[in-house]
């Protein structure tokens, strides 16, 4: 059922909300902006 929804989505954009701006009340941070702030910050 999920592989035939994602198979159904192949080719269309994305559905974006902003349920992450309107709780946090700033942008959502890209993958690669999330990763580079996990690289810097020491464990």
């Amino acid at each position: 059922m999920l592989l035939d929804a994602w198979g159904a989505s192949d080719g269309h954009p994305a559905y974006v909300t902003s349920t992450v701006a309107d709780a946090l009340g700033v942008p959502a941070r890209t993958f690669r902006e999330w990763g580079t702030d996990q690289w810097k910050t020491p464990l």
